[in-house]
């Protein structure tokens, strides 16, 4: 679902100027939807998704002949991208990475391997949703209280995409471009849509929301249900970005 609502709001799978790649990897590839449609489009590129080993959907890699997966575990010190070459590299995408990337220092260690292993003149493109969400009703400010102690306890930073254009130039990335497209929670089918894309992360994380606020699980469930159906009255909305970076020429 996620990939398809991103592909309704960019409009397109990628947004960088890509012209006859012949290696492209998306790290975190999550079910491989993305690498799939990237390899029917590129069919003399390469396509490449990393991420853990129950992610990509089964035998998914079997349907195009340009199209593998990469199974990794990323931890302290290990991206998956080591084993790859200098320059080898024309288009990588991230999407939706905040969580691996915590702490912070793990944001510098991957934007390094990748502008190592991309081509001169390669494209990185960073994709994230805005974990904050704006004009929140009174129950989704109790909610993001909860939510921040969960960040503080992984040591993610709730802000941390005001800082990635930054830290992508003091990577090395030059052309180095940002785009808000900001978006409604609960109005029209989209917003609908990512109302419920966000319940389920946040249920995703309730065990450890809970266990770092000390909350009964009962107690969490009826904020998070009040919190959704606030949205449309307080007119919440949720921001993705999107980041590209280029290596010098």
């Amino acid at each position: 679902m996620t990939h398809y609502l991103l592909k309704h709001v960019w409009g397109r799978n990628y947004n960088v100027p890509l012209k006859s790649p012949s290696l492209i990897i998306h790290w975190c590839c999550g079910t491989g939807i993305w690498c799939l449609e990237l390899a029917e489009e590129f069919p003399d590129a390469k396509v490449i998704g990393i991420d853990f080993k129950t992610a990509p959907l089964q035998n998914i890699a079997e349907t195009r002949t340009n199209l593998t997966f990469q199974d990794i575990t990323i931890c302290e010190g290990h991206t998956g991208l080591e084993g790859y070459p200098d320059n080898a590299v024309d288009y990588v995408m991230m999407r939706d990475v905040w969580i691996v990337n915590s702490p912070i220092h793990k944001w510098h260690n991957i934007l390094k391997q990748v502008l190592r292993i991309l081509k001169p003149g390669g494209w990185i493109e960073i994709i994230e949703q805005d974990i904050r969400v704006s004009k929140p009703g009174p129950s989704f400010v109790i909610l993001n209280k909860y939510g921040n102690m969960f960040l503080e306890n992984i040591q993610a930073r709730p802000g941390i995409l005001e800082e990635l254009e930054d830290m992508l130039k003091d990577t090395g990335y030059t052309n180095i471009n940002s785009t808000i497209v900001e978006l409604p929670l609960a109005m029209r089918e989209s917003g609908y849509l990512f109302k419920d894309l966000s319940e389920r992360r946040f249920r995703v994380f309730a065990p450890w929301i809970c266990e770092y606020n000390q909350l009964p699980a009962s107690v969490f469930a009826e904020t998070l249900s009040k919190a959704m159906d606030e949205c449309e009255t307080s007119k919440s909305r949720i921001s993705w970005h999107c980041f590209l970076g280029q290596k010098p020429l």
